[in-house]
């Protein structure tokens, strides 16, 4: 049988890629001992092309076509080999087959949320998808990525290292573009052209050509979506200049069905832009029987914005203390069976703060000095001139996001308490689980005496409907009781 074999390699080859195989894009011929004979028959068929290679050297090209071999069409090859005309074979060259064809309608999108940056609604997470095509390119150095030891090179190879540079490059002309969230309907064409423009080197590298790239869907968050449905209808009026009085007319609507006798409390919001960068923003609690509180007591938000950059904001006002932890974080009314630390901390203070905002949205640094929660048992002591020194860190990597702070809080004067709190979240489609630490500490000897440690578990059915499991400890073995130390 081996002798029959090597009788068989002797006579003059014909040389093809039938692809047989659905999905190869690059097919190396196999022949014993790669040797081509003089006269063998190279056929290329249509949407193919073939290269001769030489030691890893990119040697002749061919494109669709029957070709008999001889030292007149391989000119590149004969130079390489110096073989003298009317040699019998080349030793050691290998043919590959490049299917050329276009291949359409390949898939990207992203597997889970990516997050970018809008100016009106902060922090969002989107999904998309779409289409591209591409082809196997044929300069040298593209062709050069597939010479080697494999045989073949399949689609579904390349198509999931595409996909996964695709959603990067999808993420950072995101960035690069600021569009506005309610825009981006409109610029999906310009959105794809930059996304094909810079993903074009990444596939150059990969040895291939991209031909298109469409961007098919952007989705945004519910409440994004209702902001632009409302959008529409408001522009009838003659618009609203930011998406906070579109919520401030939502909050005065409610608190227009919400006006009987048994009542105790109402509230009312306000917002807008100023221009050149200024923005404001109210909230106030009104108290049916208020007793000894003032009323600015109640008065949760009352704040002056200014946003140099995209990337800096100053704030000036009465605002929320930047603390870490989710429990802190959420609206009370979200908060089931809440810790002792986040019950006895007033956390709506006087004070001014800076933060930075990273390119992407998903960090955001907050240094903040406010007056000192610290409270008498007549209500917050507003005189007494204490102060607390807050850092906040406010991030978001894939499905971890974070809410860290350290505070220096005075309790009395040139007396401070150490308040570190450590929230961790983790966030997927229909469920969220956070993980909060939180140490306070009076002096040295206290460290390591107070903290508390709180967990939540969520599980979405819808967005309106969930269930949870919560859990918490906490120990405190100071000689002053919390309450009396900050609330």
């Amino acid at each position: 049988m081996g002798i029959m074999n090597f009788i068989k390699n002797q006579l003059i080859d014909i040389v093809e890629w039938p692809e047989e195989t659905p999905g190869v894009l690059v097919h190396r011929f196999e022949r014993a001992g790669n040797e081509i004979k003089r006269g063998a028959k190279l056929v290329v068929r249509p949407g193919q092309s073939a290269v001769f290679v030489n030691e890893g050297q990119i040697a002749d090209k061919f494109e669709p076509g029957t070709y008999s071999l001889e030292t007149k069409n391989l000119p590149i090859l004969t130079t390489i080999l110096s073989l003298p005309y009317g040699f019998n074979s080349w030793h050691k060259a290998e043919v590959y087959f490049i299917k050329r064809t276009e291949q359409l309608d390949r898939k990207w999108g992203t597997a889970q949320p990516i997050t970018m940056r809008d100016a009106d609604f902060g922090p969002l997470r989107i999904r998309a998808f779409g289409n591209y095509s591409y082809r196997v390119g044929m300069t040298d150095n593209m062709l050069q990525r597939f010479v080697g030891a494999k045989s073949e090179f399949k689609a579904e190879e390349l198509e999931k290292q595409i996909q996964l540079k695709s959603v990067s490059e999808f993420t950072d002309t995101l960035g690069e573009l600021q569009i506005p969230a309610l825009d981006l309907a409109a610029q999906y064409n310009e959105i794809g052209e930059r996304v094909k423009q810079n993903l074009q080197p990444v596939m150059n590298d990969m040895g291939l050509e991209l031909l298109t790239f469409t961007v098919g869907n952007i989705s945004l968050p519910e409440e994004v979506n209702a902001a632009i449905d409302k959008r529409g209808a408001i522009g009838a009026l003659g618009g609203m200049q930011s998406y906070q009085q579109m919520k401030a007319a939502d909050a005065l609507g409610d608190m227009a069905k919400n006006q009987g006798t048994g009542g105790t409390m109402m509230g009312m919001m306000l917002g807008g832009n100023l221009g050149g960068g200024f923005s404001y923003y109210f909230k106030q609690r009104i108290v049916a029987n208020p007793g000894s509180v003032m009323f600015f007591d109640n008065t949760d938000f009352l704040y002056i914005d200014y946003k140099p950059t995209q990337n800096w904001r100053l704030r000036f006002g009465k605002d929320a203390m930047a603390m870490g932890g989710f429990e802190y974080d959420a609206s009370p009314i979200d908060v089931y069976f809440p810790t002792t630390l986040w019950n006895s901390i007033y956390c709506f203070q006087l004070g001014f703060s800076g933060a930075y905002i990273s390119d992407d949205g998903n960090h955001t640094i907050v240094a903040q000095v406010t007056n000192s929660p610290y409270i008498n048992s007549t209500g917050l002591n507003y005189d007494a001139g204490l102060v607390s020194y807050n850092l906040c860190w406010y991030g978001t990597v894939g499905h971890w996001n974070t809410i860290w702070s350290t505070s220096m809080i005075e309790r009395e004067w040139s007396k401070f308490m150490n308040l570190t709190m450590i929230g961790n979240k983790l966030v997927f489609d229909k469920w969220d689980i956070y993980v909060d630490f939180m140490h306070h500490a009076l002096s040295f000897d206290d460290w390591g005496k107070n903290f508390g440690v709180v967990s939540c578990a969520n599980y979405y059915f819808t967005p309106q409907f969930n269930i949870f499991v919560k859990g918490m400890y906490e120990q405190n073995k100071s000689e002053v009781d919390l309450n009396s130390a900050v609330a």
